[in-house]
């Protein structure tokens, strides 16, 4: 008889429990999420730690510069030529200063500013007077309207608000600008009258 190349059988056999366990495959590449690249929190905190005060000290050079460009070229722009050399007189008074018309109702106790100022250059007056009052503004604005109108000025520009009411109004080479503003108690005017002679 041939010879037989088979190993013997164990005798007996050992039990399924007692077998080593199957060897399992590694997960393949393919089938696994790469891993994200942990990022060491330390090393960058002291590299922003770094970069902020660079950051900061780059703008507040900017800001400056900006600013000294500004003020810079705000000083050597040339003036308008109608007010470069020209001589103004200023006149302050507690009154009404002189010449100031009298055909403007003003009631001269609720003065709180007065002046006159003169443009030698163009021979233009112009009188600045302001009002505290405890006269209604819609009071006021009546007067000051009557006024104007009775002295033949044109009214060019009216404009009524609860906050404000502005007049303005002309004749020749005169104008009236007054501006009312309301108060708690009464109004504050604001007159400005101009005229070249």
């Amino acid at each position: 008889m041939p010879p037989n190349n088979t190993q013997p059988t164990q005798f007996p056999p050992k039990p399924m429990s007692s077998m080593p366990p199957r060897p399992t495959m590694p997960p393949m590449a393919g089938n696994t999420p790469p891993k994200m690249p942990t990022i060491q929190m330390n090393s960058g905190g002291e590299h922003y730690k770094f970069i902020k005060p660079l950051v900061s000290i780059l703008v507040a050079v900017i800001v400056l510069g900006g600013a000294y460009y500004v003020f810079k070229n705000s000083k050597s722009s040339p003036k308008p030529a109608s007010f470069s050399n020209e001589k103004v007189t200023v006149e302050k008074s507690k009154g009404l200063p002189d010449g100031f018309p009298t055909f403007i109702p003003v009631e001269v106790g609720a003065l709180t500013d007065s002046s006159k100022l003169f443009y030698a250059d163009r021979g233009v007056t112009l009188y600045s007077l302001t009002l505290k009052t405890s006269q209604q503004p819609e009071d006021l604005y009546n007067a000051y309207s009557n006024a104007i109108k009775t002295a033949k000025f044109n009214i060019t520009k009216l404009d009524r608000s609860s906050s404000q009411t502005l007049i303005e109004a002309s004749l020749n080479t005169s104008s009236i600008l007054i501006t009312i503003l309301p108060q708690k108690v009464g109004a504050i005017v604001q007159i400005a009258y101009s005229e070249k002679k």
